[in-house]
């Protein structure tokens, strides 16, 4: 009797050479995905800047080493000198001195930033006088 219990647990666990086969294949499959889905994720594949103000290029293809300063260029700022400029990052607004900016200190972006930039206010508007 104990021989035949032990046949019956070998024979369930078995699976068909077809059948190990395409589940090895799956799992290889799967693993590749994943390897390609992190080294994208690494390389910022996909992922993008945003910078509202006065530029050329509003979206950006986020990089390894994008900062602020190469995005503003590569966006083509056309602006005067900001007044501010606010980096929105997972819901959180930090803002940037734009004279250290200015004078070198460089702030890195991260995947997904929205950068805002402020300009000077030129003044109140004047109003017309009526004739």
């Amino acid at each position: 009797m104990a021989l035949v219990g032990a046949l019956a647990a070998t024979v369930t666990g078995c699976v068909s050479k077809a059948k190990a086969q395409a589940q090895a294949r799956a799992a290889y499959i799967a693993g590749q995905q994943e390897a390609m889905t992190r080294m994208q994720q690494a390389q910022g594949g996909g992922a993008t800047v945003r910078i509202n103000g006065k530029v050329q290029i509003p979206i950006l293809p986020w990089t390894i080493g994008l900062t602020l300063m190469k995005a503003l260029v590569t966006a083509e700022y056309g602006g005067v000198e900001p007044a501010q400029i606010l980096i929105l990052r997972n819901g959180l607004a930090s803002r940037v001195d734009v004279k250290k900016l200015l004078a070198g200190e460089d702030v890195p972006l991260q995947p997904g930033d929205v950068v805002q930039i402020v300009e000077p206010q030129t003044g109140p508007l004047q109003a017309q006088p009526q004739p």
